[in-house]
């Protein structure tokens, strides 16, 4: 995706509301879907490395929060044409359709609602892609759900958690404004390309690393010492954990209103496991 510069003022993202009461508790599932995916992995000899494993996760499954994430929005009165649901990790279905389900959740009878995966943690910005191409507003939302089995398949990356964050996308004034988006693929190849897209992406819209607050992806102590060395200010998530498409947003919601609040743009930054590179230009309005 080429990077996307969007004129000013005419895009707009809400806070992200989060889940964030974890629970240890041991997740036994017996469904369908779950069973079909196992099984599918043993015909084509899948094997996942029992490195480390993550024991905390909801009470229930995370989209059975999709409603109370959406009660907490400072506004809900936009009209919404898109509900889309982007996740990573497999979806533990008790029905056929997340993305339906959780039209239902939030009472919309009008709205499309739609999943975007397989993208890693950029999914969302193919939601946000997706809404402003249709100059629509819409609600995107992030899950991610583990069970008592799931280990991250390399030793040296934070282990996963359940994740549900929601956000809106509109055309009218929300806590920030979208400048742009761009997407890269295999920006390690070779590795000095990362701060090379990065900077690429930055001159586009006159900024220096030193000017905006990046909030990268919690993908393990690495990365974040590597995004330490490229940017003055960095914020992430006081977890060590790796939520996906989610993660950049439970830092975004984590973050304090006035946390140097003379620095007005944000990037939001996110590596896929496959080495493309997600970057969303945010300023507080």
């Amino acid at each position: 995706m080429e990077i996307v510069k969007i004129e000013k003022n005419t895009l707009f993202m809400s806070l992200p509301t989060v889940k964030k009461d974890y629970s240890r508790l041991v997740r036994k599932v017996t469904n369908i879907d779950y069973l079909s995916y196992q099984k599918s992995l043993s015909d084509f000899g899948v094997k996942r490395i029992p490195i480390r494993q993550s024991e905390y996760c909801f009470s229930d499954n995370p989209r059975e929060f999709v409603q109370e994430l959406y009660k907490e929005q400072a506004d809900t009165s936009q009209k919404i044409d898109y509900i889309i649901t982007t996740y990573h990790s497999y979806p533990l279905l008790e029905e056929s359709s997340t993305a339906i389900y959780n039209k239902k959740l939030l009472k919309n009878k009008t709205a499309l609602a739609f999943s975007i995966c397989d993208s890693d943690a950029l999914a969302p910005i193919h939601a946000i892609d997706w809404i402003k191409s249709t100059k629509s507003n819409g609600i995107v939302i992030c899950l991610e759900q583990v069970y008592d089995k799931w280990r991250t398949t390399k030793s040296h990356e934070f282990a996963i958690q359940d994740a549900a964050a929601l956000f809106q996308i509109s055309h009218s004034k929300q806590s920030f404004e979208i400048r742009g988006y761009s997407t890269k693929i295999n920006i390690f190849q070779p590795q000095s390309l990362l701060e090379n897209s990065i900077n690429s992406f930055l001159s586009k819209f006159s900024l220096t690393p030193e000017e905006i607050i990046c909030i990268p992806q919690c993908k393990n102590f690495q990365f974040l010492y590597q995004m330490n060395k490229l940017f003055p200010h960095i914020y992430y998530k006081k977890t060590a954990t790796n939520l996906y498409t989610a993660d950049v947003f439970y830092s975004l919601n984590e973050m304090k209103s006035n946390y140097k609040e003379e620095l007005k743009h944000l990037l939001l930054l996110v590596i896929s496991n496959s080495g493309n590179l997600g970057l969303i230009l945010i300023k507080r309005t």
